[in-house]
């Protein structure tokens, strides 16, 4: 009993424009992939027309792509976010417990002494310590920064 052929739609259609998955011109694909494909002269190159020159941009009314060969509307994918990109994303509940934990414990005394040049208007200072603690420029200005913000909710909490 032959096993039946799975029909083919949209943009997989066109592009093989009748040739089987695996085969272009009578040679298998996987000649051209290990070099192998030196039988004659016409066959030193796949001759199926590549994807660019199928595909045109074009907005119908459904905003879909259309492939020339089948003049069949295909909507393009909408893949999900990848996890590997949320790497060094803040969590809610990671910035929750960092607050906590600062909430409790306190600031480091580096952190106290950045405080205390703030209050006294020497900034550059400031940043230059919180350079040599943390390391690089960027992250003292952040540091700075996030402690001027304590500064000020302390006064807005009136200490």
């Amino acid at each position: 009993m032959p096993k039946e052929v799975k029909q083919k739609s949209g943009l997989a259609r066109g592009l093989n424009a009748g040739h089987h998955d695996t085969q272009r011109q009578g040679l298998e694909w996987k000649d051209w992939r290990h070099g192998h494909a030196h039988i004659t002269a016409s066959h030193r190159r796949p001759t199926h027309t590549p994807l660019r020159h199928l595909m045109e941009q074009s907005l119908h009314k459904s905003n879909a792509l259309t492939c020339l060969s089948s003049l069949q509307k295909v909507t393009p994918r909408q893949p999900a976010p990848r996890v590997s990109r949320t790497k060094g994303h803040l969590s809610k509940r990671t910035a929750f417990v960092r607050d906590i934990v600062k909430e409790v414990a306190g600031l480091a005394p580096y952190e106290r002494r950045v405080v205390e040049l703030l209050r006294n208007s020497k900034d550059k200072r400031a940043r230059k310590l919180a350079k040599r603690r943390l390391g690089t420029f960027g992250r003292a200005k952040r540091k700075v920064d996030e402690m001027t913000n304590y500064i000020a909710e302390s006064r807005r909490a009136g200490h």
